[in-house]
């Protein structure tokens, strides 16, 4: 199960028993990968005190915005803090919602519905459902008016607009399956090749579940430029 395959099923399928069986599918197919994580973490410690830091965290953030792990802890406590009280009253929005729903259908439990809780498997559903009911948002619907040339087409003008760039379509070149497609970056104004870009936006088996970016030649800042285009 892949998050393509997932999302639809937890949006939009009514029947509880359906989306419980996903979300147990989905939290319970890797389970031989624990013990590979188990030793990630150690490696990444060990990691770490080779390099003379006390901890993976200090590693990784000392060359970010926050400098410091002792940084980021108290900053999510203060998010946590001042987001809670929104997250339960939104919590039981929700679930008053499902106890309408359910009585809709004719499920509402006997025990009323004081016991009815939100599981894990119905925040996406009745997060949609709000959205129908309350502000008239159908995100199927929306989808139409949003075909994939559009989208694409759309949001490299923004790109190249907002940055001074120009991405320009390479039609010949190796690749690894016939979907992907590979752009050529230059700067608008001075025209100096600044990189390349692949867009490969359909799932597929072997390949990762859902919408990323990887880097395949990272930033310098050197003043170097990133190879011969």
């Amino acid at each position: 199960l892949k998050y393509p395959d997932i999302l639809p099923v937890m949006q939009n399928c009514a029947v509880a028993s359906t989306r419980r069986a996903v979300t147990i599918a989905r939290d319970t197919a890797y389970g031989n990968n624990l013990d590979l994580v188990a030793q990630g973490v150690q490696l990444r410690k060990k990691t770490a005190a080779l390099l003379g830091y006390p901890s993976w965290a200090h590693f990784v953030t000392e060359t970010r915005m926050s400098g410091s792990p002792d940084v980021i802890n108290p900053f999510l406590s203060s998010i946590r803090d001042k987001a809670l009280a929104g997250a339960q009253a939104d919590k039981e929005r929700l679930r008053l919602l499902k106890v309408e729903h359910l009585k809709e259908r004719g499920e509402l439990p006997e025990e009323g519905a004081e016991a009815v809780k939100l599981e894990a498997w119905d925040t996406s559903f009745y997060n949609a459902l709000l959205l129908k009911r309350e502000y008239g948002v159908d995100h199927e619907e929306i989808r139409k008016y949003f075909p994939l040339p559009v989208v694409v087409d759309g949001t490299l003008r923004i790109y190249q607009e907002l940055l001074g760039l120009k991405f320009t379509e390479i039609s010949k070149f190796d690749s690894w399956h016939p979907e992907v497609r590979l752009f050529v970056v230059h700067d608008m104004e001075s025209g100096q090749c600044m990189g390349h870009f692949y867009l490969d936006l359909h799932p597929r088996d072997g390949k990762y579940g859902h919408a990323a970016i990887f880097h395949l030649l990272k930033r310098t800042t050197a003043g170097q430029t990133p190879g011969d285009c």
